[in-house]
């Protein structure tokens, strides 16, 4: 799956106290990944990563479990492995208690 890591995100906030934890709560009961998502990357993943699918007419914005680095490369275009299932990142929908449409 081809994403772009988004910028300005970084003071985002949810209900789930971290964003790793927000994968966590709602990736799918996916079990925690020995590497980042990013392919062919052997590093640990550190941080839920905000991303958006490319190349789709999906424009939800997503999180995904990498490493700094590959967090760090802002608006940078990554190729996730196929079996990463990114965890929706909107908040109202997911984790923000109380909330009604």
């Amino acid at each position: 799956m081809l994403v772009k890591n988004l910028n300005g995100t970084s003071g985002k906030t949810c209900n789930c106290g971290t964003w790793t934890n927000h994968w966590d709560n709602h990736g799918g009961a996916q079990n925690w990944p020995q590497w980042c998502a990013v392919k062919g990357c052997k590093n640990p993943p550190q941080v839920g990563a905000h991303i958006k699918k490319v190349g789709t007419d999906d424009h939800k914005h997503y999180i995904v479990l990498m490493c700094r680095s590959h967090n760090g490369k802002h608006g940078k275009k990554l190729n996730l492995e196929h079996y990463v299932k990114p965890a929706w990142a909107n908040i109202r929908q997911t984790c923000t208690p109380g909330w009604t449409w």
